[in-house]
Order: structure tokens, then C-alpha cells, then sequence
């Protein structure tokens, strides 16, 4: 029994062809789907080549239906797509509409008879007890046929089993349960065809049973077993064999991907941005002297070509760097954030001669130059753009492994050349606990997130 949407299905009966189940004669597949009608909207997909195979597993599969071939349900389908163009200005074509929505249909009416009942009784209208046992015992008209609900609440009425005619490409109802007062009879109305296993039927129950359990199997004899042992063997150690290989493979690329950040001294370049350049903002002697995470130098930051690309290096002022286990986890974490008010690392390079973050550069400084700027006018819609900027940012990184910020400062606020803030500095809390800090400056004292 299949009971789901059409991908799904259509995934099942090509399994169920490839195992060959599908074509072996012994099985029968019982397929129901409440949104579509088969199997015209299962062979709409973007995979076209296997069609062949899934028609032919269909050889076994039969639909179940509740009065569907009857020429009501026609009609009604088509004042379905009349209406639904008319009155919500949505169209679509007839084979879209769902063979249930007249089930819907007449369900809203049965409850709109037995309401309206209630209402001329000055009955309790809220009550859904009494009003569902109004509907007990009684027959409505219905779309196709009329619905019949015996004495126990449950609706009587006809099941069709449709099978996919091979040769016309269309369902067409083969077995009719039809229920009346009293009795359920079978109805024949077109012969299986059963195109596999030479026209039989499929059993109830194989002849071996479901696990075999009916089938006793003969013991083999020395030379078989022998054969049999030594091709198990060499398999378990070609297996053995290529577990090792593969095993090592992964171990190799997630070493890789754990030192993905490591960039060699030799892959960075020397270059020189020019002071008067409009392309770089001049950083201000102050953002330089009140450094906490830097050297109190000229150069603490500045700029260099990878692989053939402008980057910024963000110096640290430590002698040793031990790259732990736990560094190289904060490293990986660091690699999976991406958001447009954080700044980008590229990497770091921890080798003796140079100990530098390498991070995109930021062309318009810090936004403590920003500030301290008597070039560029901050109006009240550039201010709130900034303080949005600095909010997104923060926010992105609360919500990310990293948790926090910790080192925030207007110094580690940087703006690109579009007049945006990327926070930096962010994450990699075992790497800049070696570092320096200027526990006396100002910007240490007063220029700290509250975070």
C-alpha cells in the first residue's frame, strides 16, 4: 500500500523496479494520493528518462477510488475550473483539480443541511455532538451518488480499482464494490490483464512465504562451502581494505578542512596604499595611540595582495602562538559566518616573522576616524545608519556558535567605501587571550559595548 504524494510514489515503483519487484508478478500495488490523479501528473517531472520504467511498474498497481467514474464528477470538475476562473481569477486545467474536492463539496453541504435543520428546530447550533447524529441514518444528494450514513455515523458507498491501461495510457475501473442496505457485492467490469508472471494473478502468499520460512534449503556440500568461505573472505578483505583507504582520505581532507585558514608568509605580497589616495581613509593618530588588541605602532595595520586580491593584516603582538585543538574549532566557526556587517577573514598567518589576521580591507577606516573626522558631515539618517549597522552585526553574531562579540570597540568598527560598518575582531577567544591589552586607555575604559 502506497500512500503518499507524487514524487514519492513515483521514487517507490522505480526502487520497486530496480529491486525487479515491480515486474516479477508477485506483487500488487495498492496507490492512493488525496491531491492528484494518476498517473498522468506522476509522469510530470523534470526527470523524463526513466517514464519507460515507471510505466512499466505500473503493470501491478491499482487505484483506489470513491465514485469517481461516474459522468457527475466530470461535470462538476469542469464548473470547478468555470468558477475558480470566474469568481478568484485563478485557472488552471481540468486534470489539476483533485478527484476529492467533491468529497469536500458534499460535506459542506451535509453540515449545511443538518445546521439549517437545527437552526429552524431553535436548536443548539453549537452543539457538534447533536449535530453530527442528525447526520446518522439518512442519505443526502451528493455530486455523484448519494451519500449514504448508516446507523453508526460511517458512510456507505462504492469503491472502484482502476488500473493503468497499457494500451490506451488512461486508468480504467476493473473491480466495483457496491454497497447497498444490506449487502456488499463485487462488480467485474474489465479483466486484469496482469502483464507479468504469464497472465497470473498474484497469490495472497508467495509459495516460499515472505521470509522464506515454507522453503527448506538443502545443506552444501565441502567443496561449495569452501568456495564460498574464500570469496566471503577476500571480500571482507577487500572491504577491510578499502575502509582503510577511505577512512584515510577523510581523515586527510578533515585535517584540511580544519587548517583551512593557514596562509603562508610567501603568499603575501608587500604593497603600499598612498596617504593622499580618496580610495583609503587616513586613519587618525588617536585610533593608532589607544590600540588595545595592536601594537602602539605606525603599522598595525596594513594592507598586502593575496592571491591576487587587496587584503588588510591585522597584527598581533604576541611572541608564540599554540594552535590547540580548540583554536582550530574556533577557526572553523569563524569560516561559517558570512554576514554583510561583519568583516570577512581570509585566514591568518601565525609563522615566526608574522603573526597577522588576513581580513578584507575596509577603504574608509574605523568608525572612530569616522567620527573624528572634520571632512565628512554625519547628519542624523547617516548616524542611525551606522548605529543599524553596528545592531545588525551584533545580532547576527549572538545568534551564531560564537554567542558575543567581547572585544567590541569604535576602533573595530570599520567602514567599507559604500559608508557601511563590518565589526572585526570578533571570535577566536583562545588566540586573543595572548594578546596585549591596554587596560589604562581611554578607549579600553570608555569605549566598550556594554554587551
Amino acid at each position: 500500500m502506497i500512500f503518499c504524494r507524487q514524487p514519492e510514489t513515483r521514487a517507490l515503483l522505480l526502487s520497486s523496479y530496480d529491486l525487479g519487484y515491480a515486474t516479477s508478478g508477485q506483487y500488487v500495488y495498492f496507490i492512493q494520493d488525496t491531491a492528484s490523479q494518476y498517473p498522468s501528473s506522476v509522469l510530470r517531472t523534470n526527470d523524463s528518462s526513466r517514464d519507460q520504467d515507471f510505466l512499466k511498474s505500473l503493470g501491478h498497481a491499482l487505484w483506489p477510488f470513491v465514485d469517481k467514474w461516474r459522468s457527475e464528477n466530470e461535470n462538476f470538475t469542469t464548473e470547478v475550473v468555470q468558477r475558480s476562473a470566474t469568481d478568484f481569477n485563478y485557472f488552471y486545467n481540468q486534470s489539476e483539480v483533485s478527484p476529492y474536492v467533491s468529497c469536500y463539496y458534499d460535506a459542506v453541504m451535509m453540515f449545511a443541511t443538518v445546521l439549517n435543520e437545527t437552526l429552524y428546530e431553535e436548536g443548539n447550533q453549537m452543539n457538534g455532538t447533536a449535530l453530527t447524529h442528525k447526520m446518522w441514518n439518512r442519505t443526502f444528494p451528493g455530486v455523484n451518488v448519494p451519500v449514504r450514513i448508516n446507523q453508526r455515523g460511517y458512510r456507505e458507498s462504492d469503491l472502484t480499482f482502476a488500473f493503468y491501461n497499457m494500451s490506451t495510457g488512461v486508468l480504467t475501473p476493473a473491480l466495483i464494490w457496491k454497497y447497498d442496505t444490506d449487502t456488499v457485492d463485487l462488480e467485474v467490469s474489465v479483466t486484469l490483464p496482469w502483464p507479468y508472471n504469464f497472465g497470473v494473478r498474484p497469490v495472497d502468499v508467495p509459495v516460499c512465504g515472505f521470509s522464506n520460512e515454507y522453503c527448506s534449503s538443502k545443506p552444501l556440500s565441502g567443496t561449495v562451502t569452501g568456495v564460498i568461505a574464500g570469496f566471503l573472505g577476500s571480500v571482507s578483505l577487500a572491504g577491510v581494505l578499502v575502509t582503510a583507504f577511505l577512512f584515510r582520505a577523510w581523515k586527510k581532507q578533515y585535517e584540511k578542512d580544519l587548517w583551512w585558514w593557514r596562509i603562508h608568509s610567501t603568499e603575501l605580497s608587500s604593497t603600499s596604499v598612498s596617504a593622499e589616495s580618496s580610495f583609503y581613509f587616513k586613519s587618525s593618530l588617536k585610533s593608532l595611540a589607544c590600540s588595545t588588541l595592536t601594537e602602539v605602532t605606525s603599522d598595525s595595520s596594513n594592507f598586502s595582495i593575496w592571491k591576487g586580491q587587496l587584503v588588510r593584516l591585522r597584527k598581533l603582538p604576541v611572541k608564540y602562538v599554540h594552535v590547540t585543538r580548540l583554536c582550530l574549532t574556533e577557526f572553523k566557526m569563524l569560516r561559517e559566518l558570512n554576514h554583510t556587517n561583519i568583516l570577512l577573514v581570509h585566514g591568518a598567518c601565525l609563522e615566526d616573522n608574522l603573526k597577522v589576521l588576513v581580513t578584507e580591507p575596509c577603504s574608509k577606516g574605523s568608525l572612530e576616524d569616522l567620527v573624528g573626522s572634520t571632512d565628512v558631515v554625519l547628519d542624523t539618517h547617516f548616524k542611525f545608519s551606522l548605529c543599524t549597522d553596528v545592531i545588525n552585526g551584533l545580532c547576527y553574531i549572538h545568534d551564531s556558535p560564537i554567542k558575543c562579540h567581547g572585544r567590541l570597540t569604535s576602533e573595530v568598527c570599520l567602514i567599507d567605501n559604500r559608508f557601511s560598518v563590518k565589526l572585526a575582531d570578533y571570535g577566536l577567544p583562545t588566540l586573543y587571550s595572548g594578546c596585549h591589552v591596554d587596560v589604562t586607555s581611554q578607549e579600553y575604559k570608555h569605549g566598550r559595548s556594554s554587551e
